[in-house]
């Protein structure tokens, strides 16, 4: 699945042109009909509003993306922000698996928060818009319409809280990515040589380190 997949912008303008006027054209409603009828607006300005944080969610995806892409880069290791890097020309650099572990927690905690806040502010509308639909009756032609968009509205929702699930899934086959690239480099270390034990051990640590990482992202 392609990053952009997660710019909804486009999917969600139709319903929510359409639910702007939700309240207009509907001769002879009466006071139950309209208040529904502004309780399908307000859902659907709740509705752009997941918008906005879906695209964060997006955002984060790709910072977290680009952080992780330069952890094992160009032969080397090194750390999401910086400094010391690890390659095959390096007797040791001690402690860097565990710094590694560090940096990719903040990682995870910066991918965790706008993913958590887009799937609680759906969980709000769709509970929001399941208590209107429980108060329209359906052989009423106006409510049935509203209805209608109502559910449309909750099929949009479970299409993006899919697409949010696919954000720790597309991380975690950044992460596989770089697993390989550190086995490329543990293959062309000359485990013969004692002097290089120190070099194989740590790189070791640190594939671990993103093996461990890569199942905390599977498993969210």
């Amino acid at each position: 699945m392609n990053l952009k997949q997660l710019k909804i912008a486009a999917m969600w303008t139709s319903a929510v042109l359409a639910l702007s006027g939700c309240g207009q054209g509907f001769v002879g409603f009466s006071s139950s009909s309209s208040s529904h009828s502004q309780s399908t607006n307000e859902a659907a300005l709740q509705v752009e509003k997941i918008e906005s944080e879906a695209l964060l969610v997006e955002d984060a995806l790709a910072e977290a993306e680009a952080a992780l892409d330069a952890v094992v880069k160009n032969g080397q290791i090194s750390l999401p922000t910086g400094g010391p890097s690890l390659s095959l020309t390096t007797t040791s650099l001690t402690g860097l698996p565990e710094k590694l572990r560090q940096a990719l927690d903040k990682i995870y905690d910066k991918l965790t928060l706008p993913v958590a806040k887009a799937k609680a502010l759906i969980d709000q509308a769709r509970n929001k818009i399941t208590a209107i639909l429980l108060q329209l009756d359906p052989n009423d032609p106006n409510q049935a319409k509203l209805i209608d968009r109502l559910n449309e509205m909750l099929n949009r929702l479970d299409q993006v809280e899919a697409r949010l699930g696919e954000v720790y899934k597309l991380a975690a086959a950044k992460v596989d990515l770089l697993i390989q690239r550190v086995d490329v480099l543990i293959a062309k270390v000359d485990a013969s040589n004692p002097i290089m034990w120190v070099l194989l051990n740590e790189l070791k640590e640190v594939r671990q380190v993103l093996v461990d990482f890569r199942d905390k992202l599977a498993s969210t």
